[in-house]
């Protein structure tokens, strides 16, 4: 009898650690295949990250560069309008000397139309 329960020891030992084995390496292979998910999950959230960090540095690129022109466009349009102020300014001053100009000659042709009618008046 105790050769019979030596062998059922023995075979309740090797099932029970077959079984324990078998349980063990699916619970290390489940874990093994959640951290490859997880990595890859790490992975994937790192490129994104790149991603994000590279797309936000290229809008920051375009705004300046759009800025720059814009600024640019600013400075050209500006020198523009102050060229024409300058033309303007520069053509009122021409018609005011010629508006007094006409003036003065108008005056003067007044002046000398009444004093040419006074005089004749009184002849």
């Amino acid at each position: 009898m105790k050769q019979k329960d030596l062998v059922n020891t023995i075979f309740d030992n090797s099932l029970t650690s077959m079984l324990l084995s078998t349980f063990i390496i699916a619970i290390v292979g489940v874990l093994i295949s959640k951290l490859r998910n997880f990595k890859k999950k790490l992975d994937m959230i790192e490129i994104l990250t790149k991603s994000q960090v590279k797309m936000k540095q290229q809008a920051e690129e375009r705004e300046k560069r759009f800025e720059d022109r814009f600024i640019k466009s600013n400075d050209s349009v500006s020198k523009q309008i102050g060229d024409l102020c300058e033309k303007m300014d520069r053509k009122t001053e021409q018609l005011e000397e010629k508006i007094d100009d006409v003036e003065r000659k108008a005056t003067a042709a007044l002046i000398k139309y009444l004093s040419e009618n006074s005089l004749n008046r009184k002849r």
